[in-house]
């Protein structure tokens, strides 16, 4: 790779092609496309998946972090399975397959079938041959939108018919909730029913209770709360239609209506009930329970009764909607056993105006006209999840007949089946959004979406890579960060047990474990440098606070008590009122905001969570006793269900520590509660110590002081460490060594329910990198499906934070506010990695070979001061700050003031800044072979100074070596240069860098030849052809092949973007 010139000597230059100095130092040395990496690795199938169950799926995944897809079946029979993390029953109270789109093709049965999961692109390729007939496909999910799409080209004798139907997850038929739209065929998908039958005058319950007793007239219901002059104009006899979506004048006895009479009205007539058996059935109403309301009616009432009468009802009383009296007080319940009272009774023998709204988080009363009452919290409510799902056909129009889509296929023709996912969360209007979404769509269209949906993932593989010789975890690395990036966003639900592919009901109910499983897929995300996906994180916790508080007041605790699962609100999980005897859920979940706040030093975020984190200290600061030295945590069990007494247990210990360090290094970061922080500091100093016990003689930690002390299937006695921070290579040395030996007395390597915490506390604490390595690919290759989804028993997405949390706790550590490169890292073994996140707010890129740390780079995002453990013992170091030379660095242990987005470059001194940027342009593992090798012949040059053949591969581009350049001309015949390599080496790849002066100029279409005599007749063999993009001046284009050997290669320029063939660098890579 060509070493670029100090900016001082490119100065001249660029301003005398009217090029601007300034331009971002850390966008200027990116270093090799990290999809060069990312491409080698793909998912393929052979045969068709057979794992659907309610763990985690071994077919082709696709996702957007909203909605993932696993894809099943043949050509001839394929099935699309949609989920959606949102999905969840608010009665079930866990998430549920949304539904399934069925391509069936019935003229292929019996094709072959090869499907390929590109993770690079996040799409899913098929292949299917039957005789002479095949079809190709393409699958993708859109990054950026609720769009599955299909692309099918069929090449083949005849036509053939394809045909599409949409049923629910579960794989039912619902005909009733199929509509067609002209050509676009839906699904109408309701993960709770909210269309549900109504009773008028008692509850639906059994065969009846809790009848009215009294006269009902004019009952109104909208789908939006009214304001306060809208229910006045409606007690003033006015019109207020807007948002009203059923209203029963009652000006005659309605069919089916029991017992009921006719009587006068408030207006016209209205419907007596007697209270004992009178009631009319309304059949099936549409009210959302979580969604925004209003319910009133005019009543007249001779008498209350001592419980309640209802006015209207869904289900029983603390279910869906109801509007009535009890006890003579008006009631108003919704949003999932959320009601209000009024304060005094209604008034009797007259006509009163009663209604109930609600605004998605406050219920209010109204009587005659005046707001008589207003829940005083916030009601955290979601509306039950709806889903239209819509189908479309491009490139033919299709018909649909009997609830299915059909078109016919064309040999030689290209089709596009596009489906649209819409909810009532991703837009008010989804019916006819997700129709309209698919409606119009032309190929054009989706070319153009497609094109985002690539930008966003290639975007997504930017932002950090690592480069490592174990090619099975490398893949894993990377497997793992895709499916994480495709089951979640920032700003999307976070994904439930087994992410968003989901075909029945997830095992265990997919909810959010607190004490380990909810958390833990983020930790592959936070130092990987993909801090915008973990948004999501901490809504539901927050969320969570009233029924938190709730729980720890029933129990005479302060603060917030959390138990083992929550889910989203309103109801959770179904395990929301199990604690297992454990106290230390909302610490667990606590830990997690606390290691992203040290990562980014985000203030905005940490105001988020500030609040949330000091509850927690409030429980335990009151929770904890005082035994005359110490701090002690008594009656609380670190593995679940374990009998009390349970003292001092490790993991607490470890998440109380974390907990009070973040309390007071983000409240004086915020500048806030200063006067709490020496209560905090008191509890840091003296809570108990963590237990040890002898196993095998050898010192190792107890799983607590009093109570358990060993765990043979989990990894509890470690996650002091990891996640928890309280161990790492700064320790003590007894400490340190004690960890280690936990570790060896654990060998957790293989386990069904937390490996992600074991690997990574393993290299935290520098336990031999060897056998971690040696073991991480073991676990991989014996636990991994085709699709790069790591399995276990007790996981399911917390898997896939095992490898990227593992590695890169190995290259590099930060959290005890030291960065070491290559903390845990076998001797004589490559690796790269750019753009990992360390504490501080750094991002810390270096790459490592033949034993010797090649560059550092820090780029800071806050200004903060960096400290790092020199990775060159006893050297002097140069110190480059946005690319000018910054004096020297000496000692073992070396901090620098940093100012915002500033980026440094470190290494030895006499190192050039140029020398480090080409370095970090090196693939690992690789050399540039080409060097400064002789150039043994060319076709033209265009002088013999700045321009000639033998600058191409000098390692220089500048003023005086710009490059080769052809005569000019080239463009109608071919330029060439040979290089003599010297020896034969093994290549796969090269790079070509453009020259310093001007943009769009370099080579375009090339071919490269190899020679093993440098005649280059008919022994010679082509390594690689293709296209060169147009470059600016001076970036860099890489191309890997397949690894080939050769001493002697021509580079052939057959076309270029300018009269001339320019090439500023060759640099070849091999060994």
């Amino acid at each position: 790779m060509k070493r670029r010139a100090r900016l001082l000597l490119l100065s001249a230059s660029l301003l005398q092609f009217g090029i601007p100095m300034s331009f971002n130092i850390a966008q200027a040395d990116q270093s090799p496309d990290p999809l060069r990496i990312v491409k080698n690795y793909t998912g393929v199938f052979t045969t068709k998946p057979t794992v659907f169950n309610n763990h985690t799926m071994d077919a082709p995944l696709l996702g957007n972090g909203d909605v993932g897809v696993a894809i099943g079946g043949g050509i001839d029979q394929m099935t699309f399975y949609a989920g959606k993390n949102e999905f969840w029953s608010r009665s079930q109270k866990r998430p549920l397959p949304l539904g399934r789109i069925s391509l069936s093709i019935p003229g292929m049965t019996g094709a072959s079938y090869n499907m390929e999961q590109d993770i690079a692109n996040a799409e899913v390729r098929g292949n299917f041959t039957l005789n002479e007939n095949t079809i190709n496909t393409t699958s993708w999910i859109s990054a950026t939108d609720n769009l599955l799409i299909t692309k099918l080209s069929y090449s083949g004798t005849s036509s053939t018919t394809a045909t599409v139907a949409l049923k629910d997850g579960f794989g039912n038929t619902l005909s009733a909730n199929t509509t067609a739209t002209n050509d676009v065929l839906s699904l109408d998908l309701q993960a709770d029913p909210i269309t549900v039958n109504t009773k008028i005058g008692r509850e639906d319950y059994g065969s009846g209770r809790y009848y009215f007793n009294g006269n009902i007239d004019d009952l109104r219901i909208y789908n939006r709360a009214l304001t306060d002059t809208e229910v006045t104009q409606l007690y003033n006899l006015q019109s207020v239609s807007s948002g009203l979506t059923t209203q029963y004048t009652f000006d005659s006895i309605p069919p089916g209506a029991v017992n009921t009479s006719s009587v006068a009205g408030k207006i016209g007539n209205a419907l007596a009930f007697n209270g004992t058996s009178s009631y009319w059935d309304a059949g099936n109403l549409t009210i959302d329970p979580g969604a925004p309301k209003s319910l009133g009616t005019w009543i007249y009432v001779p008498s209350f009764s001592s419980d309640a009468n209802f006015i209207l009802a869904q289900g029983e009383w603390n279910k869906n909607t109801s509007l009535g009296l009890s006890n003579g007080k008006l009631r108003f319940q919704t949003a999932y056993g959320n009601y209000l009272d009024s304060d005094s009774v209604v008034p009797k023998n007259q006509w009163v105006h009663a209604m109930g709204t609600f605004d998605g988080q406050y219920i209010k009363l109204y009587i005659n006209g005046s707001l008589v009452k207003t829940s005083t919290s916030a009601i955290v409510s979601n509306p039950i999840p709806l889903v239209l799902m819509s189908s479309r056909i491009v490139g033919t129009t299709g018909t649909i007949s009997n609830g299915q889509l059909s078109f016919t296929m064309q040999p030689g023709q290209t089709y596009t089946l596009a489906t649209s996912l819409i909810s009532n969360t991703d837009s008010t209007d989804y019916l006819n959004a997700s129709v309209s979404k698919v409606s119009t769509l032309t190929q054009a269209n989706v070319d153009s979406i497609n094109q985002n949906h690539r930008s966003w993932w290639t975007d997504f593989w930017t932002k950090s890579f690592v480069e490592i010789p174990d090619k099975t975890i490398e893949k894993s690395y990377y497997g793992s960060l895709y499916l994480l990036g495709s089951s979640m966003r920032g700003n999307e639900y976070a994904p439930a047990l087994f992410g968003p592919w989901l075909t029945q009901v997830m095992a265990w109910d997919g909810t959010f474990f607190l004490n380990y499983n909810y958390e833990t897929p983020y930790y592959g995300l936070y130092p990987t440098n993909h801090i915008d996906l973990t948004d999501n994180y901490d809504q539901p916790i927050l969320d969570w606070i009233p029924k938190g508080q709730a729980a720890a007041a029933s129990n005479s605790f302060s603060g917030v008590y959390y138990p083992v699962a929550i889910g989203p609100l309103p109801e959770g999980s179904p395990a929301v009122a199990i604690f297992h005897n454990q106290k230390s859920n909302a610490s667990y979940a606590a830990v997690n905001m606390i290691m992203r706040y040290n990562y980014t030093k985000d203030t905005v975020y940490a105001n988020k969570v500030y609040n949330y984190l000091k509850l927690v200290g409030d429980f335990w600061s009151n929770y904890m006793t005082w035994d005359g030295s110490r701090y002690v945590i008594a009656n609380d069990a670190q593995r679940e269900g374990d009998a009390y007494p349970q003292t001092n247990g490790v993991i607490s210990l470890g998440f109380v520590r974390t907990l009070y360090q973040g309390l007071i290094n983000i409240s004086t970061d915020l500048n806030q509660d200063e006067s709490l922080r020496s209560g905090w500091q008191d509890k840091l100093d003296h809570i108990s110590n963590f237990s040890t016990q002898t196993r095998n003689g050898q010192t190792v930690f107890r799983t607590t002081e009093v109570g358990r002390d060993w765990s043979s299937n989990n990894s509890v006695e470690i996650q002091h460490i990891f996640p928890g921070g309280q161990i790492g290579l700064s320790s003590d040395a007894t400490m340190l060594q004690t960890a280690k030996d936990t570790v060896g007395q654990m060998q957790r390597w293989s386990d069904d329910n937390g490996t992600p915490a074991f690997y990574t506390a393993a290299a935290r604490v520098g336990y031999d990198p060897a056998t971690i390595l040696t073991q991480l690919n073991s676990w991989i290759t014996n636990h991994s499906y085709k699709n790069m989804h790591i399995y276990s028993y007790g996981g399911g997405i917390e898997n896939l934070a095992t490898v990227p949390s593992a590695v890169n706790e190995m290259l590099l550590q930060s959290h005890q506010n030291k960065i070491r490169v290559f903390a845990d890292w076998p001797a004589n073994t490559y690796a790269k990695f750019q753009d990992f996140r360390a504490y501080g707010g750094f991002l810390v890129s270096s790459h490592i070979d033949n034993n010797t740390v090649q560059y550092l780079r820090i780029i800071s995002e806050k200004g903060k001061p960096a400290t790092f453990i020199n990775p060159w013992p006893g050297q002097t170091l140069a110190i480059y700050r946005n690319g000018v030379t910054s004096g020297t660095l000496s000692g073992n242990e070396v901090t620098i003031t940093t100012s915002p987005n500033e980026t440094i470059h470190i290494a030895t001194n006499g190192t050039t800044y140029s020398e480090i940027l080409d370095r970090m342009t090196t693939p690992a593992g690789k050399e540039n072979v080409a060097l400064n090798k002789s150039v043994t012949d060319f076709s033209s040059q265009y002088d013999t100074t700045t321009w000639k053949a033998a600058n191409m591969n000098d390692g220089v581009v500048n003023s005086t070596s710009r490059g080769w350049a052809s005569k000019s001309g080239s463009g109608t015949r071919d330029e060439w240069v040979t290089i003599d390599l010297g020896q034969t080496y093994n290549l796969s790849s090269f790079t070509i860098q453009n020259e310093d002066v001007s943009d769009n100029r370099n080579v375009k279409d090339y071919k490269l030849y190899g020679s093993s005599t440098g005649a280059f007749g008919d022994e010679k063999f082509e390594i690689s052809s293709g296209t060169i993009p147009s470059l600016l001046h001076m970036a860099t284009h890489t191309v890997n092949f397949t690894p080939v050997n050769a001493r002697y290669v021509k580079f052939v320029g057959t076309s270029s973007y300018s009269n001339y063939v320019i090439v500023g660098e060759l640099s070849l890579y091999g060994n």
